[in-house]
């Protein structure tokens, strides 16, 4: 049918981690303390969703999501070789999303989405910084200096459903990403992270699930993709090592 649907909302969460440092073995701590710090995480965000069904084939949707991420870090560890490291930071978007609709039979509809994504780094990503001027060395210091990623994204694809008992998925999509977070230096089991600019995630996806009786469901997946970089940028632990444009990000299966 034709007329208007519409969603709007709120999300507000927040975390809280107590993070310690010190010597161990077998882990468990077994010197005195080099860090002690109470992290945490508040988001809030406001969205909202509308759908314009404008006849009886076509569904055109839009919606934005405001988003306000804060990461804070509060030091009790402060001694004269170990300063106030205690930080805060707030991050910002409105992220966007724009789609269209073919419902070309009640069985079979054709869509295109495009739209845009906002991803802060984690507590854990920037529990650590680099100093030096080559940032070689890796300290126990908030890292305030990390910026967020921010990702714009297409995708087509079809929904098609015949009858009750089957439904099958397939979509291709684009994704591209400014200051995708990965690592900068990893340490004795510590890690600090940096914006490493442009990456490109190109794919398809596939889904078919089949109900072959009120008991029984079979179900079929399948992902393709590559995801490469596509800037140039320096990692440690030497001043003088890069990843290439071209090359894979690292733990995602093609």
């Amino acid at each position: 049918g034709t007329g208007i649907d519409w969603v709007i909302g709120m999300d507000f969460d927040s975390a809280k981690e107590l993070r310690r440092a010190g010597a161990t073995s077998n882990g468990e701590q077994t010197g005195p303390d080099t860090r002690n710090e109470l992290n945490k995480a508040v988001n809030r965000d406001f969205f909202a969703q509308l759908n314009w069904h404008f006849n009886e084939k076509w569904t055109f949707t839009t919606g934005a999501r405001n988003s306000k991420v804060i990461l804070s870090s509060k030091d009790n560890f402060i001694t004269s070789s170990s300063p106030d490291g205690s930080g805060e930071v707030t991050y910002k978007a409105t992220s966007p999303v724009f789609g269209l609709t073919f419902h070309a039979s009640d069985e079979l509809n054709l869509y295109l989405n495009t739209g845009n994504g906002f991803e802060t780094p984690t507590l854990s990503e920037v529990a650590y910084s680099t100093s030096g001027a080559a940032g070689t060395t890796l300290v126990e210091t908030f890292n305030t200096s990390i910026l967020p990623s921010k990702s714009h994204h297409q995708e087509a694809g079809l929904k098609w459903k015949p009858n009750s008992s089957t439904q099958l998925d397939a979509a291709i999509f684009h994704i591209y990403t400014d200051n995708e977070i990965t690592t900068k230096l990893s340490s004795s089991g510590r890690t600090a992270f940096q914006n490493a600019s442009k990456t490109n995630r190109d794919g398809l996806e596939f889904a078919f699930r089949q109900a072959i009786d009120p008991h029984w469901r079979t179900q079929l997946s399948f992902t393709w993709m590559t995801v490469t970089y596509e800037q140039r940028f320096r990692t440690f632990p030497t001043s003088s090592t890069y990843v290439n444009v071209g090359n894979a990000l690292p733990a995602i299966p093609q």
